[in-house]
């Protein structure tokens, strides 16, 4: 896992650190294994870019809003 997402994550509680691997565990797991994902912050979004496709996890105090 990128380590700024990681750090960036640890200011959430642990319920919603969960809701987020949760998330990004259904990203990897949508995506072919020939792709590469690239995991990287954009904006402080946590980001997840294939080839030309993207998915962002933003993180609020109690829930988790998706941008593509």
């Amino acid at each position: 896992m990128n380590e700024l997402i990681k750090e960036y994550m640890n200011a959430y509680s642990i319920e919603l650190k969960e809701l987020y691997f949760a998330l990004r565990e259904l990203i990897y797991s949508s995506i072919s294994q020939k792709q590469e994902i690239e995991e990287k912050l954009w904006a402080k979004l946590p980001s997840y870019y294939v080839g030309n496709f993207f998915v962002r996890l933003i993180p609020f105090k109690d829930h988790i809003n998706e941008g593509k």
